[in-house]
């Protein structure tokens, strides 16, 4: 691993910077005075290097520095314990690093309006995008099959960029921090500093190199010879495996790994066996392939779908070319390589101590394993998903490293929460119309759309906006604060006092006999008087979420007929667009990953509306197919079953267990490995978002199924004191109850670091990396008929709620059902225009319907409900003015332990993340209720969706 180089002398002031998309060294010079603080955080693993390095290089007792033996024991041991810290179950589960495939594309410098647009990727990219996810999403699938068997489960490295090997160790030589006469060297010839490993695959005393070629795929429009390109791009496979084994061989060569057996595939998932036969009676191309096995399209599932009507196809291939051992009856057994029943894993205990070269060399099959994926992906390596040199261009700054699973869902998330403009919305933002509906699908970016419309109608001419804050039950919702953050929201301190100077927003409730027209009027006018021109001629309506125009007339009636200049740009889900409105629709789901929708496409009942979903990342030059969705099936807790997962503390300690596996933050207890630190999920980027049950509902003459403001609120009640939620405020968790219909604090208050619980409708139109679906049905209540639980049209929720939602006092809500607020969200107004203060305090929680809801609960658990306060180093539940926890002290609620009277919960029981991915049987358990509204909670989802199943 280390060779020797000649003593260089140090150069006064030299201060090498990092290499290979490292950091600069302590100490340099940062680029610019704003970006000092963020690179301080961003060299967090390059500190922790640093300082092994330093230890390596002391001086002993005789001032003598430690001999090169030491220094090569201490890294052997350092990268064994990361590979150890960070993937705890190897050996037991699969693993994959990244954990998703993330595509080739780029985005383009940002506009005036704060976005960027999407930048095609080549042809060539979609291709190579298109085959690699394929392939090593079966890989992956093919590592849980072998996980039954002795061969085991697979540890997988894809997209592996060779010159970011080792090279903070490189770096830290470079920077004169190790003694001269060590160095890390490559064999001549080998590439090193160039090209990628498609996969590698680490395996006890067996290692596997993987190149894709996606040749195949495009020959209906190719017209030359089809098998020149085929026979160039098998020439290329051979020179990439030549060099993957030259170079493993070399770095692993202190290991003595003689023993290991290595296998060279090419991977050509498009090409058919036919082809490749007529490729290879070339002679010279029939040499070099010696020993190289091929993957072709006949080896693998007819569709990444449904792979798994097929999938026998691809395992067969395997067992036949590389794992014939698994055909030994004598030797066959169904135990787990970790289990030590085969490949001598009797020796898999951890060697303790590394004292001599001996030691180093007398490794156990599984600390090879560690001691070989340690040196490519450890911290003293780079692994890289992304780099964004330009901080401003992006959510994401500098270099972007992904090991875990849960750094990957972060990354996925923030890539889906970039606003990168198709170009149908940019085409719709620069047509000149006054009057526009955006419709389509949840997550087509309609709301993206309507804030930058807004934006641009303010900075163009300084004209003014007012977002209209609709809701039933509720003078508005979050995601009109939303958009109107989205609007104002600014780096430049000017701008954004212009912005929110320009801009207002109105909250309506538009129950029957809510709305009083004349006040509704007077308040947009006295905002801006006669600046608003003849007959509004310079102000926009922004109105989101529309729904059925029936149910907004009113509102839309008073604006049409007292501005009747005015622009107005709507959007909605199930309404059509009004009379002499333009039609602007968006086709394609961009806003979540394909691996959500291809859930949503299971679940719509709009056969229209199925069209839409994007399936395949590279179709629609989307970031990442995402991660899989993950299920946590309450029917399996046998000794619960007969009560609503929140009332079953196993389901809380299955989420526990997602959580800790993703690696999301504590807030009381921080991450300490340098790389968490900088990229991990926090609880604030989760929300668990309930349904209610069908049976709380009943038909509205609309047709729509509709419920009351104290039903919603009395069930929401019931989440406070929860067993599952209290599971996950006693491991570290916590949760914040939101039980007011607005919900406003979602987005105007400082963002807590907490998991927000709320009504899937309170949240809609907003987003999050984490979403958590909790249904609200039971799998087939006895009281009712199939197919009241199996129609759609039987099972779509009315906009909004009936009834008054506060009492008189307890908001600053005038006679008129409206709250209103500048372009500053927060409380507080210079101007005297009323501040909604959503505060989600309730004056009782002893309303018939929460008192009955709360026995029937507590009656069917059989007594096993926890009705006492929680222990004094959990955090509070419920968001009624009590504490909760984001880094203020007085967040912090302290319970006396004596008060605990609970029946202690079960241990939680560890299961791989790789058996929760969601299946049909677990889909075929949602009631179409459940369905409709996992349609919409779904959509908000960024990155990685957690369903709960009955």
């Amino acid at each position: 691993m280390m060779g020797k180089r000649a003593k260089k002398p140090a150069k006064d002031g030299d201060k090498s910077g990092q290499q290979d998309g490292s950091s600069k060294a302590c100490g340099s010079t940062s680029a610019g005075g704003r970006r000092a603080k963020k690179e301080k955080e961003k060299d967090l693993i390059d500190i922790a290097v640093r300082d092994l390095v330093l230890n390596m290089s002391e001086c002993d007792n005789t001032d003598v520095p430690r001999r090169e033996q030491f220094r090569r024991v201490v890294l052997v041991k350092y990268l064994q314990q990361n590979v150890e810290s960070m993937y705890p179950q190897i050996g037991r589960e699969t693993y994959r690093v990244p954990d998703v495939h993330i595509n080739k594309g780029k985005e383009g410098e940002i506009n005036q309006d704060g976005v960027s647009e999407l930048i095609q990727p080549t042809d060539t990219d979609i291709r190579s995008d298109r085959a690699h996810s394929f392939v090593i999403d079966m890989v992956y699938q093919l590592s849980k099959r072998m996980k039954e068997t002795k061969i085991g489960p697979f540890f997988i490295i894809s997209s592996y960029e060779y010159d970011h090997f080792l090279s903070r160790l490189k770096a830290s030589f470079d920077e004169k921090l190790c003694p001269y006469d060590v160095d890390v060297n490559f064999p001549n010839g080998s590439g090193h500093d160039r090209g990628e490993i498609d996969i590698l695959i680490v395996l006890p005393k067996h290692v596997i190199f993987m190149e894709i070629k996606a040749i195949g795929d495009n020959f209906g429009d190719y017209g030359g010879d089809k098998l020149i390109p085929v026979r160039e791009n098998i020439k290329k496979s051979t020179k990439q495996l030549l060099r993957d084994q030259k170079v493993f061989d070399h770095i692993m060569a202190d290991l003595k790994l003689q023993d290991f057996k290595c296998t060279d595939i090419v991977a050509l998932p498009n090409l058919e066996r036919q082809c490749l036969k007529e490729a290879l009676r070339d002679e010279d191309l029939w040499e070099k392939c010696q020993g190289i096995k091929f993957i072709c399209k006949e080896d693998m599932p007819k569709s990444r779908l449904n792979f798994q009507e097929d999938f026998h196809v691809f395992y067969k291939w395997w067992i036949d070319n590389v794992f014939p051992e698994i055909y030994d009856d004598e030797k066959y057994s169904l135990i787990g390589l970790s289990q030590g029943r085969h490949t001598n894993w009797s020796s898999l205990s951890q060697q303790e101590n590394l004292n001599t070269e001996n030691e180093v060399n007398q490794m156990s099959p599984l600390d090879e394993i560690k001691i070989i994926v340690g040196r490519y992906i450890g911290f003293m390596s780079v692994v890289r998903v992304c780099n964004n040199s330009n901080t401003k261009l992006h959510r994401i700054e500098g270099v972007m490293e992904g090991r875990r699973k849960g750094q990957l869902v972060w990354y996925v998330g923030e890539k889906f929460a970039n606003i990168v403009l198709t170009p149908d919305q940019k085409r719709y933002l620069d047509a000149n119309i006054r009057l526009g509906y955006l419709c389509g699908p949840p997550g087509s970016g309609k709301t993206v759309v309507l804030s930058l419309r807004a934006r641009r109608w303010i900075l163009n001419d300084d004209n003014f906006v007012v977002v209209v804050n609709m809701y039933r039950g509720a003078p508005g919702r979050a995601i009109g604060k939303q958009i109107l953050n989205t609007i104002t929201s600014n780096s430049d301190k000017n701008k954004e006092s212009f912005l929110k100077y320009h801009t207002m927003e109105i909250g309506v409730d538009v129950s029957v006999d809510k709305f009083n027209r004349e006040e509704f009027v007077k308040e947009i006018k006295s905002r801006w008087k006669e600046d608003l021109g003849d007959g509004g001629q310079r102000v926009m309506f922004i109105v989101d979420e529309t729904y059925v125009q029936s149910y907004w007339n009113t509102v839309f009636q008073a604006l049409r007929q007292e501005f009747v200049n005015s622009a107005m740009w709507c959007a909605g889900l199930y309404g059509k667009q009004p009379d002499q409105f333009t039609s602007l629709e968006l086709t394609k789901v961009i806003r979540c990953p394909p691996n959500v929708q291809h859930i949503l496409l299971e679940i719509d009942w709009v056969d229209d509306r199925k069209k839409c979903y994007v399936t395949d990342s590279t179709t629609a030059f989307l970031p990442s197919n995402g991660p899989q969705v993950l299920t946590i099936r309450h029917q399996e807790h046998t000794e619960y079953v007969n009560v609503s997962p929140s009332q079953c503390p196993l389901c809380g300690n299955d989420l526990v267990e997602i959580f800790r596996k993703l690696q999301v933050r504590n807030p009381g207890r921080a991450h300490t490995e340098p790389d968490l630190r900088m990229w991990s999920l926090q609880c604030s980027e989760i929300i668990l978002l309930v349904n209610m049950p069908r049976t709380l509902y009943s038909p509205d003459p609309a047709g729509f199924l509709d419920t009351t403001v104290d039903k919603y609120r009395d069930y929401m009640r019931t989440f406070q004191d929860c067993p599952m939620l209290q599971k996950l405020n006693q491991a570290g968790y916590p949760t914040k109850v939101h039980t007011n219909l607005s919900c406003s604090d979602l987005v105007t208050k400082k963002v807590q670091d907490v998991i927000n619980v709320t009504w899937i409708y309170t949240y809609q139109g907003l987003e999050n990396k984490v979403i958590i679906f909790l249904p609200g049905d039971e799998a087939m209540p006895d009281n009712c008929s199939e197919s009241y639980f199996t129609e759609a049209a039987l099972n779509i929720p009315c906009p909004g709620l009936m009834g008054s939602e506060v009492k008189e006092g307890q908001e600053n809500v005038d006679m008129t059902g409206r709250q209103t607020s500048r372009g500053d969200s927060e409380s507080g107004n210079s101007e005297g225009i009323g501040v909604s203060t959503d505060s989600d305090c309730s004056d009782s929680d002893n309303t018939p319907e929460y008192n009955k809801q709360r026995r029937q609960m507590e009656n069917s658990q059989e007594g096993m409900t926890c009705q006492g306060k929680l222990c004094d180093d959990c955090w509070c539940s419920c968001e009624v003015e009590q504490p909760c926890p984001s880094g203020d002290e007085d967040l912090r609620e302290t319970i006396n332990p004596a008060q605990d009277n609970s029946v202690p919960f079960p241990e939680p029981k560890s299961t791989p993340l790789e058996e929760r991915i969601v299946s049909t049987a677990d889909m075929n358990r949602y009631t179409r209720w459940d369905k409709s509204n996992l349609f919409i909670s779904g959509s908000r989802c960024t990155s990685q969706l957690i369903l709960i199943t009955r």
